[in-house]
C-alpha cells in the first residue's frame, strides 16, 4: 500500500501509485470518470485531467441522473459545465431505477455507465470509491455476514471498473478541493439514515473512530491483506482444478463448466473452494468487461448439496432445474448444478436444457449478487 502524507498533493501521488501498482489503464486508452458532482468524483475528475498527458490517456466524463430528486437535473448541468471548463467530452444519461433500495440504483447506475463508456469509446471506467468507502463496506459485510473473500472489500479493479482513490481518505479529498478552490454538489439524501451505508457512515463510524482514530487505515490494511491471501489461494485452486474441468459456451451468452465431480476434494473447505473457483471462472467469461461480482455462497451451497445428494435438494432447486414446455427435470447421476444460464440481457433469466456428459456447473442471474 502506498505511503500516505499530509496535504493535498498526496491525492495526485496516490492515484499515480495506484496506477503503478495495478496498471488500471494503458497509454492510448480512453478513461471515463464516473462523476456524480459530489466531492469524491469532482476530485477524481480534476486529478485525472491533470494526469492525462503524463499517463497518455484521454479523459471523458459520464454522469448518471437517477431522477430520484426533483433537482437532480442540476447535478447533471453542474457536471456537464465542469467537464466543459476542463475541456473534456461528457455524457449524461437518465435512468429509471427498478425496484427499491440501494441495489436497484446501483445496478441501474452501472448499466448506464457501461452504455456511456461504449458511446465514448472508453475502455476503462474510473469510479471515486475512497478509503472511507472501503472501511464502511467491510463493516457492512461484517454486520450482514461474510466470509474470507468478503473481507477483501472493494477491489481496485473489477473488469473495466477501476478505483484510483481507494487509498485516499475523505478528509484528504476535502483538503484537495479546498486547496484547488473546487466546489461540488451536495446530495441531501446522503444525510438520511434509512440507507444502511448512511447509518454506518454517520452513526457507527464515528463510534469506531473514538476507539481507533485510524480505523479507516486499519480496515484498508485488512482488505489489502485479505486480497493478497485470496490471490494466493486462487492460484492454488486454479492448478488443482485445471486437469478435470472445461468450459462450454451456451445459449444467451451463458457458460457452463463441465467436470468430473468424482475427483472433487473430499474435505469440505477444499471442495467448496474448488466449486466457487469454477463458478467465478465461468462468470468471468460471461461478464466480459463488466464489473465482476462475487459468486453467491447460496450457489456454492446448492452445488455442494447436489453433489452430496442431500435430502430436500429437489424442492430447493426445482425452479432452477426446470426447463422446456413440460417442465421436465433433467436428472443425471453426479449432476452438479443447475441448467440455468446467465442471460446476456440485464435483469432477465434464460433457462436451457443441456445434455452434456459429466457434471454441469452453471450460474443464474440471482447468483451474481454487486
Amino acid at each position: 500500500m502506498s505511503e500516505r502524507r499530509n496535504g493535498s498533493p498526496n491525492v495526485l501521488d496516490s492515484v499515480c501509485a495506484a496506477q503503478r501498482t495495478w496498471g488500471m489503464w494503458e497509454p492510448g486508452q480512453t478513461v471515463m470518470v464516473a462523476c456524480s458532482g459530489g466531492a469524491d468524483s469532482i476530485c477524481l475528475l480534476h486529478v485525472m485531467n491533470r494526469l492525462k498527458d503524463k499517463q497518455g490517456v484521454e479523459v471523458v466524463v459520464g454522469h448518471v441522473d437517477h431522477d430520484l430528486r426533483d433537482d437532480s437535473f442540476l447535478d447533471a448541468e453542474f457536471v456537464s459545465e465542469f467537464a466543459r471548463r476542463l475541456g473534456v467530452r461528457s455524457r449524461v444519461q437518465k435512468v429509471i431505477v427498478k425496484g427499491t433500495g440501494e441495489e436497484g440504483a446501483r445496478l441501474a447506475r452501472y448499466e448506464a455507465l457501461y452504455q456511456m463508456a461504449d458511446e465514448l469509446n472508453a475502455g476503462v471506467i474510473a469510479t471515486a470509491h475512497t478509503a472511507d468507502d472501503q472501511a464502511e463496506t467491510l463493516i457492512m459485510r461484517l454486520i450482514r455476514g461474510t466470509g474470507p473473500r468478503g473481507m477483501g472489500g472493494i477491489r481496485a479493479i473489477r473488469g473495466c471498473i477501476v478505483r484510483p482513490l481507494l487509498e485516499v481518505t475523505r478528509s484528504e479529498i476535502e483538503r484537495y478541493l479546498e486547496v484547488h478552490g473546487l466546489v461540488c454538489r451536495h446530495d441531501p439524501t446522503n444525510k438520511e439514515l434509512d440507507p444502511f451505508r448512511n447509518r454506518v457512515r454517520h452513526v457507527l463510524m464515528p463510534a469506531f473512530k473514538k476507539e481507533n482514530p485510524n480505523i479507516v487505515e486499519s480496515m484498508g490494511r485488512l482488505a489489502f491483506n485479505s486480497q493478497e491471501e485470496e490471490a494466493a489461494l486462487e492460484s492454488l485452486l486454479k492448478e488443482s482444478s485445471a486437469g478435470f474441468s472445461r468450459r462450454i459456451l451456451g445459449p444467451g451468452g451463458g457458460v457452463a463448466v463441465v467436470f468430473d465431480a468424482k475427483i472433487l476434494p473430499k474435505a469440505r473447505a477444499a471442495r467448496r473452494g474448488v466449486l466457487a473457483h469454477l463458478a467465478r471462472g465461468a462468470y468471468e467469461e460471461v461478464a466480459h468487461k463488466r464489473e465482476l461480482r462475487e459468486v453467491g455462497s447460496s450457489f456454492v451451497e446448492d452445488a455442494e448439496a447436489a453433489h452430496l445428494k442431500k435430502e430436500g435438494l429437489k424442492k430447493r432447486l426445482k425452479k432452477g432445474l426446470q426447463s422446456g414446455k413440460g417442465g421436465k427435470q433433467f436428472e443425471r447421476k453426479h449432476l452438479l448444478a443447475l441448467e440455468s444460464w446467465l442471460s446476456s440481457n440485464p435483469g432477465t433469466r434464460e433457462v436451457r436444457k443441456l445434455s452434456l456428459p459429466g457434471d454441469v456447473l452453471a450460474l443464474t442471474r440471482e447468483d451474481r449478487l454487486a
